[in-house]
């Protein structure tokens, strides 16, 4: 990975959504990173690892929690992605895409997100976050944890490497 500074699509989704600093109870986060020659070479095993990577620090300190009723042991995963959808290459459609998964896989959580549904300024920085003809690689991750959260993310990979991550979560 490389150190860069986020370019304007992706300040402008942090913006709404939340950067890295954000914690699991505001809801969401935006992570960037950039991708080496070497990431892009795999880029399917390097997506999923950041993607994993940007939710361990995402949950902090609920990562490695243990249940006082001991229904989580000491080591024991909480957390996952499983993935759900990858686009197809060229496709585009990001807010058509996350209401059908979010009806299909998360019909409680849709009616938090509609907000992005109805204001076209939030459909607009979607747009250009995700929509771009440069995303080489769109996957969608339902977020597991032992049943407390449900959750949704979103991670995105551009030809030049850029890679954002958009983590939306409810308990």
């Amino acid at each position: 990975m490389e150190t860069q500074n986020p370019p304007a699509y992706v300040t402008e989704l942090q913006s709404i959504y939340g950067d890295e600093s954000q914690t699991i109870g505001n809801g969401s986060a935006v992570y960037f990173q950039v991708f080496t020659s070497e990431d892009l070479e795999k880029i399917n095993d390097s997506l999923k690892s950041t993607a994993t990577s940007c939710l361990r620090q995402y949950a902090s300190s609920l990562w490695d929690r243990e249940q006082d009723d001991g229904s989580i042991c000491p080591g024991e995963e909480v957390w996952g992605i499983n993935l759900i959808y990858q686009r197809p290459s060229n496709d585009t459609g990001i807010v058509d895409e996350i209401n059908q998964l979010l009806d299909q896989y998360f019909p409680t959580i849709v009616p938090v997100v509609d907000f992005f549904r109805e204001e076209q300024l939030y459909t607009d920085v979607m747009h250009r976050a995700f929509d771009d003809p440069s995303v080489t690689l769109l996957q969608y991750y339902q977020v597991i944890d032992s049943g407390v959260f449900d959750g949704l993310l979103v991670a995105a990979c551009r030809a030049n490497g850029e890679v954002v991550v958009w983590i939306f979560l409810q308990d």
